[in-house]
């Protein structure tokens, strides 16, 4: 089997695959740095019950130092001054059962050592392993990877020393200058070759990081290579006498390159800063006024938006229960419907639905507000599984949301022609034609922070890695590197030292475009668009075959739906059999009174007798399968199809021999004709996409009427993949309005301005979240 993915990920999907060694670990969830944030906020007096006086987001950087490079046995061991914050921490994430993303990888490493059959397994897992962006390697992660080598494992590993940028997050560069002393028989192979910017910008570069001769970078200069690296303009240094003069002129620069036509594209160029949080703010004001189209990535500024702050008002007013009108959203809700709203998500839902403004930009398809529109949907989301449902503590802790959760969102392509500002760190991995890097005197100038870690990581030094930020930055820009500054100090003066690479202009009164002119002409190479795989499920196929446009709601701007009793329920069943089955597979008693209490959440209002008799029904009607085939309980896997990847979950696998399978599927409710027509189909795909897995039979179950139904997969069904898959990166979505009077067919019935049906209550209702395979919420 081939995997591409994160170690995250990666560790993630092998707890899966090898379930029957994380059975502790079922129904664990997994919380995105949005929800480690929240989880913070709510245990926040608990973990500081020791006297640290640190703000939730330094805790939450330095907590993911540490559990990405020391276990917490040997954090024990340790003395410094977060040690009972962070095992703190580490112990009501055990009790409410969480992982955040560190967790993944200890978890892993954990049930490695402790259990010899898996880690034989382990060892003997890949022949070949490769690894990019080795640079940023944790001590947590290498640990990992030396468990699955084995005696015959091929390492391969690529990284650029000169790129290592996130020892504040706890990456390790000693790991990557010491991998030959780690690995012997190794050999280093140097590929010096940048493909990407002029001579000028090379040279620039190669000086600025003050690489020697076996260091430097150099051009291609074989065209049986690839083009090849052409000379260049010198790196451009522009000296004003006020920021206000040197912003406006830089923005009237980029407006005049656009007219001139030397570039077809306001893309072309990006702005590049040390905190766009601080030092865009002024440049905002400017580019409006040059009405010179622009885009902020990570600006936090999510709710200074006039429509967010209407937003958030008006659910302000949910808590009062009274009429409610918002002239500026252009909606009126009757106390009626304020008084039955009493979830925060509802109730946002309750507002789009009701306000002309939003409803319009749905339906004119303004990418920025429905996409901020879908971002709140997902911090609500996540107050309500943190806090729960209740309107005061919801808007209690909203509005103190670390602006590092707040960033507009932009998705790719919803303003192409606009020029970028981020930070150098977003920046890694880009290019940009123009690279311009404004007020030097701060964006080059280096933090002056307190680490609270110094004594566990010595080795790290904040200055190095900030230099390595901004040479990262330099080496984004293809064709033409700008630099600008309103005040002289000793980090501009190193520049303005490259006397044979660099053009100064401090003449303010000159028109600007003869600063940039010069005996060689700027010339302009567009970027090339990346390709991208699209990952499909059984339920996106379905969703976007129904109703591209509910497909686009859901997974493209990937809107948060509130979850329903009907799904609770669902999941709660599927972990319970999931359980029974594990049991079953391992030859264990089934007790299931035990299991049930064990294994029922803690705070669930579920009658434990309902699940009981369920089970009961459940081993009555699969007795002959159960007793005389091998078993394998919620198999997942993932599959490549022609531009995309195709991942599911089968709840239970029969194994009769190795040439022959059956593969079965549980659904919590009540069997009917639509229901069994879907989840046949749902088989089928999977029979169709496991084709060499031997699969001649497929089994649909449905607990609320215990009715069990087997039908042949001999003859797989024909779906085509890639035309979905090109539709979707061709952004086809247009509404399917046939299916709108499909009672249950659209969950976004409520906000969708081209719902001509009776719409629904917006929940998720349908059983596709079951198990949690849509977003890795679950393990």
């Amino acid at each position: 089997k081939f995997y591409v993915s994160t170690f995250h990920r990666f560790c993630s999907v092998f707890i899966r695959e090898n379930y029957r060694y994380f059975a502790n670990y079922k129904g664990y969830k997994t919380l995105d740095e949005y929800d480690q944030h929240l989880f913070l906020v709510k245990f926040s007096k608990k973990i500081k019950e020791n006297g640290t006086k640190l703000s939730i987001s330094k805790l939450t950087n330095y907590f993911g130092r540490l559990k990405d490079n020391f276990s917490i046995d040997e954090i024990k061991q340790k003395d410094f001054p977060l040690k009972e914050p962070y095992i703190k921490y580490c112990e009501l994430l055990s009790e409410n059962e969480y992982f955040d993303f560190g967790d993944l990888i200890n978890t892993v490493i954990k049930e490695i050592k402790l259990n010899p059959e898996l880690r034989k397994f382990s060892k003997n897992k890949f022949e070949y392993i490769l690894i990019d962006e080795y640079q940023d390697i944790n001590r947590v992660q290498e640990k990992l990877l030396k468990l699955f080598l084995g005696e015959k494992t091929k390492l391969w590993v690529v990284g650029d020393r000169n790129q290592s940028i996130y020892g504040f997050r706890g990456s390790d560069l000693t790991i990557f200058d010491r991998f030959c002393d780690s690995f012997k028989n190794s050999k280093t192979y140097f590929l010096r070759k940048n493909y990407r910017s002029t001579k000028q910008i090379i040279d620039f570069s190669n000086k600025f990081l003050c690489l020697n001769e076996n260091e430097r970078i150099i051009g291609n200069y074989d065209s049986l290579d690839g083009e090849k690296t052409s000379t260049g303009t010198k790196i451009k240094v522009k000296q004003f006498s006020s920021r206000e003069k040197e912003i406006s002129n830089l923005v009237k620069y980029i407006k005049d390159l656009y007219k001139t036509g030397i570039i077809s594209n306001y893309s072309n160029v990006g702005i590049l800063l040390k905190s766009v949080k601080r030092y865009a703010g002024k440049l905002i004001p400017e580019f409006e006024k040059q009405k010179v189209p622009f885009e902020v990535i990570g600006d936090g500024g999510l709710f200074e938006l006039d429509y967010m702050k209407e937003i958030l008002k008006v659910l302000k007013d949910f808590e009062e229960t009274g009429n409610i009108k918002n002239d500026f959203l252009g909606l009126s809700i009757p106390v009626i419907v304020v008084q039955k709203v009493r979830n925060p998500l509802k109730a946002f839902y309750e507002i789009i639905s009701a306000s002309k403004f939003l409803k319009s930009k749905i339906k004119e398809n303004d990418e920025k507000i429905i996409s901020n529109l879908a971002k709140f949907s997902k911090l609500i989301s996540s107050h309500i599984a943190t806090f729960g449902t209740s309107s005061e503590e919801f808007y209690k802790y909203i509005i103190k949301t670390e602006k590092a959760f707040l960033d507009i969102e932009s998705p790719i392509g919803c303003i192409e022609n606009s020029v970028k500002i981020m930070t150098f760190h977003r920046s890694k991995g880009l290019e940009f034609p123009i690279v311009i890097i404004p007020r030097l005197e701060d964006n080059f100038t280096p933090y002056n922070s307190q680490d609270e870690l110094k004594e566990l990581f010595p080795d790290y030094n904040s200055a190095e890695d900030f230099n390595r930020a901004k040479y990262v930055a330099i080496t984004r820009a293809k064709d033409e590197l700008v630099f600008s500054y309103s005040k002289l100090v000793k980090e501009i003066t190193k520049i303005l030292a490259f006397n044979d690479l660099v053009y100064v202009e401090s003449n303010e009164a000159a028109n600007l475009t003869t600063f940039f002119e010069e005996d060689k002409k700027l010339l302009i190479r567009p970027n090339k668009h990346k390709k991208s795989l699209i990952e499909l499920t059984y339920y996106k196929i379905e969703e976007y075959l129904n109703c591209p446009y509910s497909y686009k709601l859901r997974h493209y701007n990937e809107f948060a739906v509130p979850r329903s009793f009907q799904l609770t329920y669902g999941s709660t069943l599927h972990n319970l059999l999931y359980h029974l089955n594990l049991r079953i597979a391992k030859k264990k008693g089934v007790g299931l009174g035990k299991l049930i209490e064990e294994k029922l959440p803690k705070y669930s209002n579920f009658n434990p007798n309902r699940f009981k008799k369920l089970l009961e029904n459940y081993l009555r009607d699969f007795e002959k399968e159960l007793n005389n085939y091998k078993i394998i309980p919620e198999k997942p896997f993932e599959v490549p199809v022609p531009g995309g990847i195709f991942r599911g979950k089968i709840d239970l696998v029969l194994e009769i021999s190795t040439n022959e399978k059956i593969i079965c599927e549980f659904k919590s409710g009540k069997h009917n004709k639509y229901s069994e027509d879907k989840a046949k189909r749902q088989l089928m795909e999977y029979a169709m996409a496991l084709k060499d897995a031997a699969i001649k039979k497929g089994i649909l179950y449905f607990f609320g009427s215990s009715s069990k139904i087997e039908f042949n997969l001999n003859e797989p069904m024909t779906l085509n993949f890639q035309n979905i898959i090109t539709k979707i990166k061709a952004k086809d979505f247009t509404p399917n309005s046939k299916n709108c009077k499909i009672v249950g067919e659209c969950k976004f019935s409520v906000i969708c301005p081209f719902f001509n049906g009776k719409a629904q209550q917006l929940e998720r209702i349908d059983e596709q979240y079951e198990d949690g395979i849509e977003f890795d919420e679950y393990i």
